[in-house]
C-alpha cells in the first residue's frame, strides 16, 4: 500500500550517509550539499532527492544565484520605479506648493475684502443708527407739535361764547384723535430703539403711516369745524373771528405735522431699505467668511497633504537607500563566496537561521552537526537489477562530485534495499568467480584421478558449463522476456551452478565408471553397454530431482522460482541430451583407428 501511494522508490529509498570531522552547518557545506543533490537528481535513474537543502524533494529557488540575481534585479527595478514615483510626487508637491501659495494669496485677498466689507457694514449700521436718531428727534418735534395742537384746540373750545357749544362740539373728535396720535407718537421712539430687524422697522413705518392718516382726518375735522364756525360768523361776534383764526392756525399746524410724519415715513422706508441692504451685505459677508473658512480649511488640508507627501517621499527615499545598501551587501557577499563559482548556489546567513531550515536540520543532520543524510528515491523497483545498477552509478557519481569539496575526506556510506542488494551482488559476483574456479579445479583433479584421463574430465566439465549457461539463458527468457520480470536475482546463478555441477558430475561418474568396466569391448561398444546399464538410473534420478526442484517454482518467491526453473531445465538438458548424446559422441572420438590391411 505504501509503495502504491508514494511509489516504490520513495517507500524504500537509497540513503547516503556523510560523516565528517567538522561542523557541516555553514554556508559552504550547504552550497555543496545542494550541488551534490542537484547532480544526483539529474540522473535518469533518480526520481527525487531529499536532503537538508531539499527537505521536500523540490528545489529551493532562493539559494540559487541566478534566482537571487533576478530578485536583486527586480528590487533595483522597483527602486527605480520608486524613485520615479518619488520624483513625480515631488513634482506634484511642487505644484501643490504653488497652488498653496496661490491659495494663501487668494485667502489673504479674501480676508482683506472681508475686512473692507465689515468696515462698510459697520459704516452702514452707523448711518442707519444716525438716521434712526434723526427720526427719533423728528418724532419728538412732531409729538411737541401734536401736544401744542391739542392744547390749542382745547383753548379754542374753551373760548367759545355761550350759545356756540354746538359749534365747539365739532372740535371734540379732532381733539380726541390728537390725543391718541400723541400717545402713539410717544411710543414710536422706544420701538425704533428696540427694532433689531428690517421687519420691525417696517412695522414702525406702517404705524407712522397710520398716524399720518389720522392727522389727515384731524385736519379734515378742523376744516369742517372751521366751516361751521364760518357759517356762524354772521351771528357771532368778533370773538368768533379770533377763534376762526386760531382754528386756521391749528389746521395749518396739523398740515405741517402731517408733512413731518410723511418725511418720517420716507426716512423709515429709507432706513428699512438700507437695513435690508445691510442684511444682504451681512449675509454675503457671512457667506464670504464661510467660503474663506472653507478655503482656509482646504489650504490647511492641502498643506497637511503636502507635508504627508514629503514625509512619504522621504520615507521612500530611505527605503530605496536601505534596499540599495542591502543589494550592495548581498552582491558583495556573493562575490566573496568562493564556492559560488563551482556550485551556482549562495546560502545567505538568514537562510541558516530560518525556522523551516532548522526543522530540516533536525531531520537530516546528526552526530553533533558533523554528519548528514540524503534520501534518494530511485525510478526503478528497489529490488530490481536496474536499481542495483542505478545504485552503482550513484556511488560513482557521488565519488566524483565530492572531489575538491568539504566532503572529500568525509566517510560516505550507503544504506537501503537497493544498496544492500548492490553490495550483495558485488560480494556474490566476486565469490562466485572464486567459487567456480575452485570447484572446477577440484573437480578436474578428482575426475582425472578417478577416470585416469585428462581428456574425459575436460569433456565432462565443458558439458556441465554448457548446460549451466544454456539453462540460465532459458530461465532468463522465461522470466524476463516471457513473464516481464526485471531480471534474474543475484543468488540464482550461484545456487543453480552448484546444483547442476554437483548433480552433473555425479551422473557423469555413474556413466564413466560403468564405461571403465566395459572398456574391453572398445570405446563404442563399451559406451553403448554403459548407457544401456546406467541410462535408466540416470534418467530416473533426473526425473526425481526435477520433481523435487520443480516444487520450488510455485512457491511465489522469485529467487526460488528462478533457481527451480534453472535446475530443472539444466537437469533435463544434461540428462536427456548433453550427457547421452554430446558427451558420448565426443568421447567416442578417443577410440584409436585400426590400421588398414592390404586386402582393404
Amino acid at each position: 500500500m505504501i509503495a502504491d501511494a508514494f511509489g516504490e522508490g520513495q517507500a524504500l529509498p537509497l540513503e547516503i550517509i556523510i560523516d565528517g570531522d567538522d561542523n557541516l552547518i555553514n554556508e559552504e557545506t550547504m552550497a555543496y550539499t545542494e550541488a551534490l543533490s542537484a547532480a544526483i537528481a539529474e540522473s535518469e535513474d533518480v526520481s527525487e532527492v531529499r536532503s537538508v537543502t531539499r527537505p521536500a524533494g523540490s528545489i529551493i529557488d532562493e539559494i540559487y544565484v541566478d534566482n537571487q540575481m533576478e530578485t536583486v534585479s527586480e528590487g533595483l527595478d522597483e527602486a527605480r520605479n520608486g524613485l520615479t514615483s518619488i520624483e513625480e510626487g515631488l513634482d506634484e508637491a511642487d505644484s501643490g506648493f504653488d497652488e498653496t501659495s496661490s491659495g494663501a494669496s487668494d485667502l489673504e485677498t479674501g480676508i482683506g475684502e472681508l475686512e473692507n466689507g465689515l468696515s462698510e457694514l459697520d459704516a452702514g449700521f452707523t448711518e442707519v443708527n444716525n438716521g434712526l436718531n434723526e427720526i427719533t428727534g423728528s418724532l419728538g418735534e412732531v409729538q411737541s407739535g401734536a401736544e401744542e395742537l391739542e392744547a390749542g384746540l382745547e383753548s379754542i373750545e374753551a373760548g367759545l361764547p355761550e350759545g356756540q357749544e354746538a359749534a365747539g362740539g365739532a372740535l371734540d373728535e379732532p381733539v380726541a384723535a390728537l390725543n391718541q396720535i400723541n400717545g402713539q407718537l410717544a411710543a414710536i421712539p422706544g420701538q425704533l430703539q428696540q427694532a433689531q430687524s428690517p421687519e420691525e422697522i417696517t412695522a414702525v413705518a406702517e404705524q407712522t403711516a397710520a398716524l399720518q392718516a389720522a392727522l389727515a382726518e384731524v385736519e379734515a375735522g378742523l376744516a369742517e369745524g372751521n366751516e361751521q364756525l364760518t357759517a356762524q360768523q354772521q351771528q357771532a361776534s368778533a370773538q368768533l373771528d379770533a377763534l376762526s383764526d386760531g382754528i386756521n392756525e391749528l389746521t395749518a399746524g396739523a398740515g405741517e405735522l402731517s408733512a413731518a410724519l410723511g418725511e418720517i415715513q420716507n426716512g423709515l422706508e429709507e432706513v428699512t431699505a438700507a437695513n435690508e441692504q445691510l442684511a444682504d451685505g451681512a449675509s454675503e459677508l457671512q457667506e464670504g467668511a464661510g467660503t474663506l473658512e472653507e478655503g482656509a480649511g482646504g489650504l490647511a488640508s492641502g498643506i497637511e497633504q503636502l507635508q504627508d507627501g514629503v514625509a512619504e517621499a522621504n520615507n521612500g527615499l530611505g527605503e530605496v537607500n536601505t534596499g540599495l545598501e542591502d543589494a550592495q551587501t548581498f552582491t558583495q557577499d556573493i562575490s566573496e563566496a568562493s564556492y559560488v563559482r563551482g556550485t551556482g548556489v549562495f546560502v545567505p546567513e538568514e537562510f541558516l537561521n530560518n525556522d523551516d531550515f532548522q526543522e530540516s536540520l533536525d531531520t537530516y543532520i546528526f552526530a553533533s552537526e558533523e554528519g548528514m543524510t540524503m534520501s534518494v528515491s530511485l525510478a526503478a523497483d528497489p529490488y530490481s537489477l536496474e536499481a542495483i545498477d542505478a545504485t552503482e552509478d550513484i556511488k560513482q557519481l557521488v565519488s566524483q562530485q565530492v572531489q575538491g569539496t568539504p566532503f572529500e575526506n568525509a566517510e560516505i556510506s550507503y544504506s537501503g534495499v537497493s544498496s544492500s542488494n548492490a553490495d550483495l551482488e558485488e560480494i556474490s559476483s566476486a565469490d562466485f568467480t572464486h567459487t567456480i574456479t575452485i570447484i572446477l579445479i577440484g573437480l578436474f583433479i578428482v575426475l582425472a584421478i578417478l577416470l585416469r584421463s585428462l581428456f574425459k574430465p575436460i569433456v565432462i566439465l565443458g558439458a556441465l558449463l554448457l548446460t549451466y549457461y544454456t539453462s540460465m539463458g532459458i530461465t532468463e527468457m522465461i522470466f524476463v522476456n516471457g513473464l516481464g520480470y526485471p531480471g534474474i536475482m543475484w543468488p540464482v546463478h550461484f545456487f543453480t551452478f552448484i546444483m547442476l555441477i554437483a548433480l552433473g558430475v555425479d551422473y557423469s561418474i555413474f556413466l564413466f565408471d560403468r564405461y571403465q568396466e566395459e572398456a574391453g569391448l572398445g570405446v563404442r561398444e563399451g559406451m553403448m553397454q554403459a548407457m544401456i546399464k546406467m541410462g535408466t538410473v540416470i534418467i530416473t534420478a533426473v526425473i526425481i530431482l526435477c520433481g523435487t526442484f520443480g516444487a520450488m517454482i510455485p512457491s511465489g518467491v522469485l529467487t526460488l522460482m528462478q533457481v527451480g526453473t534453472g535446475v530443472v531445465t539444466g537437469l533435463l538438458l544434461f540428462g536427456l541430451i548433453i550427457l547421452p548424446l554430446l558427451v558420448t559422441a565426443i568421447i567416442s572420438l578417443e577410440e584409436p583407428r585400426k590400421p588398414k590391411t592390404k586386402k582393404e
